[in-house]
Order: structure tokens, then sequence, then C-alpha cells
């Protein structure tokens, strides 16, 4: 959310609402849902990256979001324990632009591992090999 403070738009808009990054991040994640819910003709369940748990578990739900796990292998285990779906995705193992991490390891990094409750293991959907864009040139 820092890129926000360079945009001159979103600044204006926050001090007019009161809102600092956090409370803008809060806001704009839970009217994303809205938007959505509101065009369509059966709910949705919004995937929303691991921040939205970390920084506001107790004002999103998990009959409303999917967490997906991209910052710590180790998260899924809570996410899932406070009954949230999750989607395994933590970027040192299933990032495929991290080029030092070897393929065994991406491949042998078994999501449940992470989670001793087998009720809970039920709430991992699955993983997503992921990769940031910018960091990809075209030669690869």
């Amino acid at each position: 959310t820092a890129c926000w403070d360079q945009t001159p738009e979103i600044v204006a808009w926050q001090q007019e609402n009161g809102y600092n990054d956090t409370d803008a991040l809060l806001y704009f994640n839970k009217r994303a849902l809205e938007i959505v819910n509101e065009k369509l003709s059966t709910k949705r369940k919004a995937i929303q990256w691991d921040e939205m748990f970390s920084m506001f578990q107790s004002e999103i739900s998990p009959q409303e979001t999917t967490i997906q796990v991209w910052h710590n292998a180790t998260l899924v285990s809570k996410i899932v324990n406070s009954g949230f779906n999750a989607i395994f995705s933590p970027h040192k193992e299933w990032y495929i632009n991290y080029i030092n991490t070897e393929w065994q390891t991406m491949y042998m990094t078994e999501p449940a591992v992470y989670v001793t409750n087998a009720n809970s293991e039920k709430l991992i959907l699955g993983g997503e090999g992921c990769a940031w864009g910018e960091s990809i040139d075209g030669s690869e």
C-alpha cells in the first residue's frame, strides 16, 4: 500500500475519509466483495492474500473469504485452524520466479504437513504456483 502514498488522488481520498493505508486496504477489500456480490445472482467467496487474515482476522468471515497463503508456509495452519479455507502458495517454496529454489523443493513441499488437525486439513483447497510478473523478462 506504500505506492498509494505516491498517488495524489488516493492521498486526497484517504484524507477526506480519515483513512490511513491500513484502513484503506480494509475498505478496498470489503468494498470489492460488496461490488462483486451486488452484480452476481449467487454470492461468491472472495480470495484474499494472507495480509487480510494477519491484519484483519476479526473483520473478515470464513464464510465470505478464502485466504491465499503466500508469505510463509507455516501460516496455513493458523488460517485453517481459524475456520478459513486456504490456498497454499508460499513464496519461498512455490513462486517460480525464485530462481534459487530448486524444483525438488517446490515439488516436495506438502501443504498438509503444516496442519496437525485432520478437520482443519480439509480446509486446504489446494495450491498454486505463482510468479511476480515484473520479475520475469522476455528471455525466460
